[in-house]
């Protein structure tokens, strides 16, 4: 699959409905509108419900027309694709268990999201939050499902001929050791469990028809551990941090799709040029 087909296939404009819940939020909406009218745009009760078809009753929200609703597992399967196709990388899959395996290298970087706490000389070094997650895919018999991506907290995504609810949220201890931390990471997934917990949150903030099995029957689950910056940093954004010959980078928590080629190009250039990141990230100093 090359670049253009990462556009075209994985990745629809459809816009995205932000709720809002409450009043302090529409204030803050509101605000958003008169500074981005390019991009934003202010939809009243009367839109929301016309729109939208059975949102909670009385809610308004904001709707930014740029949105993309984007498969994940495609995109980066199609982005894998495009960059074997340049010829300017040689693809090697390796199960690296410490630091140590990356010692004959050049340079290294270490880009694995939560699981990069596995390796066992980065455990407790890095200011990180484990987050465990599920999104569920419903069937949409009757063909009931929004007529675009909602958000408030939690998600409904029209794809395909269904939509995907999440997510689940469950924080790892802090007090947990680096084997509780394996295995909270090997978990399996619950579809049961993630259904109703998807469908209280979304039926109640987004579209009260979720409530119904019958409508939305659940179909297949996901789940996945992302990595978020602790909240006791200065800001919310990435955590690197240089370990001989390795540049770590990882805590880029929800926002990975947003800010990962960002982060990819600043960590190219500090490997380069022997130096740190030149975007404002959050470094942890020390080897």
């Amino acid at each position: 699959m090359g670049c253009e087909e990462i556009r075209g296939s994985d990745a629809r404009w459809l816009g995205i409905l932000r709720m809002a819940t409450e009043k302090k939020v529409e204030e803050k909406f509101r605000k958003a509108v008169e500074n981005f009218p390019e991009d934003l745009e202010w939809w009243a009760r009367e839109k929301v419900a016309e729109v939208v078809r059975c949102p909670p009753p009385g809610r308004p929200g904001v709707f930014c027309r740029s949105g993309m609703a984007v498969d994940c597992p495609a995109y980066l399967t199609a982005l894998w694709e495009c960059c074997r196709a340049s010829n300017n990388v040689k693809w090697t899959i390796l199960e690296i268990k410490s630091l140590r395996e990356l010692s004959s290298f050049d340079a290294a970087v270490v880009s694995a999201g939560a699981y990069t706490l596995a390796l066992p000389e980065l455990w407790g070094m890095l200011p990180i939050r484990p987050v465990r997650g599920q999104a569920v895919a419903f069937a949409d018999p009757g063909g009931a499902r929004p007529a675009v991506p909602m958000i408030s907290g939690k998600y409904l995504v029209p794809i395909g001929t269904g939509v995907v609810g999440g997510g689940t949220v469950e924080h790892f201890a802090e007090e947990g050791s680096l084997e509780d931390f394996r295995e909270f990471a090997g978990r399996g997934k619950d579809l049961e469990v993630a259904a109703h917990a998807i469908r209280s949150e979304t039926s109640e903030k987004l579209y009260t028809e979720m409530a119904c099995e019958a409508t939305f029957p659940a179909e297949r689950a996901t789940v996945g551990v992302r990595a978020n910056p602790r909240r006791d940093l200065t800001a919310s954004a990435p955590v690197g941090r240089r370990v001989g010959n390795c540049w770590v980078i990882c805590g880029l928590g929800a926002r990975g799709l947003l800010h990962h080629a960002l982060v990819g190009s600043s960590t190219a250039r500090a490997v380069m040029s022997g130096t740190l990141w030149d975007i404002p990230i959050n470094v942890v100093t020390g080897e």
